[in-house]
């Protein structure tokens, strides 16, 4: 075993980058909507 841990982690992470560009972008259009 071990071999599916750093695949689990990295997933993870990509994870959560994703999740924080999505929020991220989100608000940077809401900021832009809000500007208009």
């Amino acid at each position: 075993s071990g071999g599916l841990a750093p695949m689990h982690i990295k997933s993870v992470r990509l994870v959560r980058l994703h999740a924080t560009t999505g929020a991220t972008t989100a608000f940077s259009a809401y900021v832009d909507i809000q500007c208009l």
